[in-house]
């Protein structure tokens, strides 16, 4: 019997097609260089992120917030983020390169970016769920009334980015977006 669950298995036979198609089409040249690989950075950021995932998502619910757990999940996180930054200064070739992170620009990016997907998330995470359960919508009428938002969403990131491809002003847009 199929039901909406089927539609998330659409991607696999267009992402194995794609697979085959790039891996016998595209060549790449054979006097490749081995890749250095920040296997410290990359495991103490893996650490750092799942902590302050964890943190996140059960202080308050599955945990109290001066519970033992939590703290020692905001500890790890810590511990591990500042690991991370002090091992990315002496790495190679870093996981994130810290001299990105002088340029204000890159750095104001990456803070808004940040700070409009966990909003974005929340809104699209708990959105659905407020709207089944308390306004009691169903799963289709739910998903039908957050697709303007979904929309929306789509069509000014692709405006705003060419916009700011041709014109350089890039400025006033998060101004805008936040209004």
């Amino acid at each position: 019997q199929l039901d909406w669950r089927w539609v998330f298995y659409v991607n696999v036979p267009v992402g194995a097609a794609a697979l085959l198609i790039v891996g016998s089409r595209i060549r790449l040249p054979s006097n490749r260089t081995k890749p250095r690989i920040d296997v410290a950075g990359a495991a103490l950021l893996t650490t750092g992120i799942l902590a302050l995932t964890l943190l996140s998502s059960w202080g308050g619910t599955t945990y109290a917030w001066s519970s033992p757990q939590i703290l020692a999940l905001a500890a790890v996180a810590v511990v591990a983020f500042t690991a991370f930054v002090r091992t990315e200064k002496r790495a190679p070739e870093p996981v994130i390169p810290p001299r990105l992170f002088r340029d204000r620009n890159f750095t104001l990016a990456q803070i808004l970016g940040f700070l409009v997907g966990a909003a974005m998330l929340g809104s699209t995470s708990y959105l659905p769920q407020y709207m089944q359960y308390v306004q009691g919508k169903s799963s289709t009428a739910s998903g039908l009334l957050l697709l303007p938002l979904m929309l929306g969403m789509i069509g000014s990131g692709l405006l705003i980015g060419r916009r700011v491809a041709n014109g350089g002003r890039y400025r006033v847009y998060p101004i805008i977006g936040g209004a």
